[in-house]
């Protein structure tokens, strides 16, 4: 989550990748230290089969009354300060508010000998001047459960946020750690759900196989693949609104190989069939027909109020009139249709010519006040 937050301050053999035992352990250590502090706190679950962690990921919430003498009860996070001294971390690379800040742990001599790994240690301490190696925690104080939940589902099993991202844009969907949207460029994409519960069975994805949980990365591609839309006769890894993934994210990359090989097109129909089907489900799954008809609706008729009493319109109907003068204007005539829908029918109603008339009606107005203001 935080990459190479400590790049300008310590050389990047200074935190060195962590063997499996002894990553549970500082898990196993910080975790409860940290609940001193916050009533939610977990660890995204790790990618299965992986041999060495670069850092620690860890997700906070709900700061304890004991603490709330920082700020009001509805405080959702805590000093940096406080959780440096908590954690016994050297350096904090400070994020504002609630979003992930990095802490620089330092590993004390001889610590890893005890879970068998002492000439790793002396290894990664002789790659640095002075000896002196860190343990790297990224903390992500939520700003509710709600949110808390979602980020630690969307964050567990290393790339499959990305494995899911991938799939889903194939449907012409977006899929993120703030839940399931319908894209629509160039206007702000529509929400169909935050909550990932809901999410996974419209996907056909098994809740309960997720919730027993992946030893194996075969295991995650397999479920992966049994979305019920999934169809790897259009599956694409480039193309629009999917983005270039690192060489680094080797998990994912892995399984875009696996499709290749193990997967078999099911002939779901073309993309653009495929997306229009998945899209008009989507809404009637999440009961969200109505709202999206209603934003559209709104958004035409926002468009067909712009174009037919643009600034520049007015401007030109109404010369000369300053900037401010010409915004005021157009607000005069909205409010005098009754806004936006007003001003649409209007205009399509009457033509042009007498929305021009009922502006330079109401310009009377203005040219009144207008000697009144000069100083």
């Amino acid at each position: 989550m935080g990459g190479s937050a400590f790049s300008s301050r310590l050389a990047k053999e200074a935190i060195p990748r962590l063997p499996p035992k002894v990553y549970d352990a500082l898990k196993a250590r910080l975790v409860p230290i940290l609940s001193e502090l916050y009533s939610l706190v977990a660890v995204p679950i790790e990618a299965p089969e992986k041999t060495s962690h670069g850092d620690l990921d860890i997700l906070v919430g709900r700061p304890n009354p004991s603490n709330t003498s920082f700020g009001s009860e509805s405080v959702t996070y805590l000093p940096h300060s406080l959780v440096k001294a908590t954690l016994g971390a050297r350096i904090v690379v400070e994020a504002e508010e609630n979003r992930t800040s990095n802490y620089a742990v330092p590993v004390l001599i001889g610590e890893w000998e005890q879970f068998g790994h002492g000439a790793d240690e002396r290894r990664a301490r002789e790659a640095v001047p002075d000896g002196e190696i860190y343990y790297q925690i990224d903390i992500h104080a939520c700003i509710d459960e709600e949110e808390f939940q979602r980020i630690k589902f969307y964050h567990s099993y290393g790339d499959l946020n990305m494995i899911l991202s991938l799939m889903v844009r194939n449907l012409g969907l977006k899929l993120g750690q703030t839940g399931l949207w319908i894209p629509d460029p160039p206007n702000p994409p529509f929400l169909l759900s935050a909550n990932f519960k809901m999410v996974l069975p419209f996907l056909g994805l098994s809740l309960e196989t997720y919730s027993v949980g992946f030893t194996t990365k075969s295991e995650v591609f397999k479920w992966v693949r049994s979305m019920k839309y999934f169809d790897p006769g259009v599956f694409q890894t480039k193309g629009e609104g999917i983005r270039k993934v690192p060489q680094d994210r080797r998990m994912y990359h892995e399984f875009v190989e696996w499709v290749s090989i193990d997967c078999t097109a099911r002939n779901l129909g073309t993309e653009q069939l495929l997306h229009s089907s998945v899209r008009e489900q989507a809404l009637l799954y999440f009961n969200k027909a109505s709202e999206r008809e209603a934003m559209v609706a709104s958004r035409n008729i926002n468009l067909r109020a712009k174009s037919a009493l643009s600034f520049h319109l007015v401007q030109e109907w109404a010369a000369p009139l300053r900037a401010k003068d010409v915004k005021t204007l157009i607000s005069a005539v909205k409010n005098h249709l009754g806004g936006n829908e007003g001003l649409a029918e209007f205009a399509r109603l009457n033509g042009e010519e007498e929305l021009k008339k009922l502006v330079m009606e109401l310009k009377k107005g203005i040219d009144q006040r207008a000697p009144a203001e000069v100083v």
